[in-house]
């Protein structure tokens, strides 16, 4: 399918019927191209004859195409199993070549779109199967109408909808799901996949107003449901502060987790299926921003009325999880908190910061997932934190040129990962390359007697059009 011819003739067709043709677009970076006068229709002697009056607008486009050239190498150790095998690592070396574009299409000063997306062609060989696979896909990252009649705007479509402030592991990105591949090998590029909402902006006073509404969501990529969701947020800008604060909804229960042990004729041994969804959620949140001399300050604080955990206990026997393993989801209060401060000397970049989270009255026999360990059930009930901490650092000789480095660890729960990283965009010659390296681990796990490793060496060649 063509996405970037199918994005044109939708909004020419909704701008042609929404939007007056004597309005001029203002955005000058895009090219404009005038629509050219019909001919005049032809009039029969007995036909009285007047003189149509034809209004011009300016339709103004911008694309950019690219290719991008991925190899990397994964080794994935896993200390417990999430899919229907008990295959605890994996080593593969893939290739992927990804044919991107994005466009944004201005009919008038009111109304435009915007269109992000990309096909890519994936070739694997997993090194301890002995196996190849490939497969063609299409990922659709954004796309969306703006309107903008005055002191309102609305968006709505396929958007990207990230709150906080907080750039790492920030407590208040709920509101998309996330590409878990990326998530765990520390790699920042679309981590948020696509999710259809609507946004209204108004501004009264000093404050802005936005209203959110999702008419549905997927909670998790083994969730079997769609739920929606709505929230309110208020914005303020007064001098080096910005601030929001705002409250979200997840109104729909679900709360159901199955736990079955099935037998396939290929492997007769019982295997897990497992189906994880989410309870009704309620969130409360306020982040800023404060810039302060040559620094800037940034602050998170998100409370979770009812915000879904897993309480894991695996057991194995001959080779298989065991009949008496346990999983269960649990809906508990959590209240969450990050901090971060930035600032750049010269060439030199440099960002701290901090998270906690903390589970409130946690019930018995239960084993929360990443924030206890153990080989058994605890048997009281208890509240639970979580603290890391986390070290930006980049460095850049020139405009084009650019090394960073990322590292992080939490406790009591151990989970520590780091990630390097250098790039060269020359923008001249439209041309980027980018290796990345990046580890993440935990502590062994007592049940399994296994610890989660995953590590990737990754490089990219972009070109764009």
């Amino acid at each position: 399918m063509n996405f970037l011819k199918l994005h044109k003739a939708l909004v020419l067709g909704l701008g042609l019927f929404f939007a007056p043709l004597d309005l001029v677009a203002e955005d000058l970076d895009l090219e404009q191209a005038p629509v050219q006068e019909a001919e005049a229709p032809a009039w029969s002697e007995n036909q009285p004859v007047s003189e149509p009056h034809w209004e011009e607008f300016y339709l103004k486009a911008s694309y950019r195409y690219y290719y991008r050239l991925k190899i990397r190498y994964s080794d994935d150790r896993w200390s417990i199993p999430f899919n229907n095998s008990l295959q605890t690592r994996e080593e593969s070396v893939e290739t992927r070549h990804i044919y991107g574009a994005d466009s944004k299409i201005q009919v008038a000063k009111t109304l435009s779109s915007y269109l992000r997306f990309d096909y890519y062609f994936r070739q694997r060989w997993d090194q301890l199967g002995g196996k190849y696979q490939d497969s063609p896909e299409v990922n659709l990252y954004e796309a969306y109408l703006d309107y903008t009649p005055g002191t309102w705007s609305a968006r709505i479509g396929g958007q990207q909808m990230r709150l906080g402030k907080i750039d790492f592991d920030s407590p208040l990105d709920v509101l998309n799901l996330k590409d878990q591949d990326k998530q765990y090998h520390l790699d920042p590029e679309d981590q948020a996949l696509i999710m259809p909402a609507g946004i209204i902006k108004k501004s009264l006073g000093e404050l802005d107003w936005k209203l959110y509404w999702g008419p549905f969501q997927r909670v998790s990529e083994e969730a079997t449901s769609l739920r929606a969701n709505f929230g309110l947020m208020a914005s303020q800008a007064q001098g080096a502060l910005h601030w929001d604060a705002g409250l979200f909804r997840w109104p729909d229960p679900d709360n159901r987790i199955d736990l079955t042990f099935v037998s396939t004729a290929i492997n007769p041994l019982p295997k897990p299926t497992l189906t994880l969804t989410d309870a009704p959620m309620t969130l409360v949140f306020y982040d800023f921003e404060w810039a302060q001399g040559a620094g800037l300050f940034k602050g998170d604080f998100a409370y979770f009325g009812h915000k879904t955990v897993y309480s894991i206990l695996l057991s194995e026997k001959n080779g298989t999880i065991g009949e008496d393993s346990k999983l269960e989801s649990l809906s508990l209060p959590q209240a969450a908190l990050a901090l971060s401060f930035e600032r750049q000397w010269g060439d030199f970049f440099w960002m701290p910061s901090y998270s906690y989270k903390s589970l409130i009255q946690v019930p018995q026999a239960s084993l929360i997932y990443q924030f206890e360990n153990g080989q058994g059930l605890a048997q009281q009930e208890r509240n639970l934190e979580r603290h890391q901490v986390m070290m930006a650092l980049a460095f850049r000789p020139n405009d084009h040129l650019k090394f960073g480095a990322l590292g992080f660890v939490s406790a009591p729960y151990n989970r520590q990962g780091w990630a390097l990283e250098s790039s060269d965009q020359i923008l001249a010659q439209g041309f980027e390359w980018i290796l990345r390296l990046s580890h993440t681990g935990t502590e062994v796990d007592q049940s399994t007697g296994r610890a989660t490793e995953l590590s990737r060496l990754e490089g990219s060649l972009k070109f764009w059009f």
